[in-house]
């Protein structure tokens, strides 16, 4: 009666019963087979040894990591996302494109592309607006001094 009170209380999200009693029965199974065989079982062992389905064993594995949620106070392991650092840039270089005439943002676009190194080069840049390198080369110049400014 105690067991099947936790079972019912204890997770963090609703889980049907019927998946809960799969996820504990997929835990027990785990603890044996690694007592057995020295390492952690494949899905396939375990679905052998509790007999039912691959499928059943990964869904079951899934709904126990919803048993116990970390709390959100818990301070995050590792290093934070890089990209994360960029997102104030990215967006106070947007706002400056805004203020670029659209020949100047057109030319930026072409050269720098998304800032993966898809960019043209300046023969391109200046074949694809009609003018010649050199003149791409100064709208550029003078378009980048305008965005440091």
């Amino acid at each position: 009666m105690l067991r099947k009170h936790f079972r019912d209380h204890a997770w963090a999200m609703r889980v049907p019963r019927q998946l809960q009693e799969r996820a504990m029965a997929v835990r027990d199974a785990t603890e044996e087979l690694t007592g057995r065989l020295g390492r952690t079982p494949r899905r396939s062992e375990l679905a052998g040894y509790l007999h039912a389905e691959p499928a059943t064993v990964a869904q079951a594995m899934r709904a126990a990591r919803v048993q116990r949620l970390p709390s959100l106070d818990q301070a995050v392991a590792g290093a934070p996302d890089p990209g994360f650092d960029r997102v104030d840039d990215r967006l106070a270089v947007r706002q400056l494109l805004g203020r670029l005439p659209a020949r100047e943002r057109r030319a930026l676009a072409l050269r720098y592309g998304d800032g993966d190194g898809d960019g043209l080069t300046y023969a391109a840049v200046a074949a694809e607006l009609g003018i010649s390198a050199s003149g791409a080369a100064l709208l550029l110049g003078r378009s980048l001094d305008a965005l440091r400014r």
